[in-house]
């Protein structure tokens, strides 16, 4: 039963709508690379290759009897070097997706990074008043001075004991 307990924790982690989701652009991406290699990369090959076609490369072992009806006994290997050249160009194309959305997404990141130390921060309601009251000060002709906390580390203290005081 434990096995069971554990498969179903294993399926069910993740989100499931996400996966067929996946799977499903997944698939419709994997048919259009397979377009792009078969009828683009592929009739290129051909061309510059003087039209050789690799999936008619064999060796045959037992030639076909017309007479007895005995099928061809042939080693195919010009469809293994279509499907390794299939596979090359795919890794390519695939590739270069790969390497242009990572591209991409490194030129936007150094963008909101470079946008972000553009700005400044924001100064804070304190920083405002301050700054208000060293320039009325200046206009004055008075020295501007440092920041005072208006309330002292004590004044809690103060506050406590007032109130105290008038029970």
């Amino acid at each position: 039963m434990r096995f069971f307990g554990d498969f179903k924790k294993f399926i069910f982690k993740g989100n499931l709508l996400n996966t067929a989701i996946g799977l499903a652009i997944g698939s419709a991406f994997t048919a259009v690379v397979n377009s792009l290699v078969k009828d683009i990369f592929m009739p290129i090959i051909g061309y510059l290759s003087a039209g050789i076609d690799f999936t008619s490369f064999k060796v045959i072992l037992r030639a076909a009897d017309a007479a007895t009806e005995t099928p061809e006994v042939a080693i195919t290997y010009g469809v293994l070097i279509q499907a390794f050249i299939t596979f090359l160009l795919v890794g390519l194309t695939l590739f270069l997706v790969v390497r242009s959305m990572s591209k991409m997404q490194e030129r936007q990141k150094a963008a909101e990074a470079a946008t972000e130390a553009e700005t400044e921060p924001e100064p804070t309601e304190t920083e405002l008043l301050s700054a208000i009251l060293d320039e009325l000060r200046a206009a004055r002709g008075e020295a501007p001075e440092a920041v005072v906390d208006p309330l002292p580390a004590d004044a809690d203290e103060a506050v406590k004991t007032d109130s105290s005081s008038v029970q």
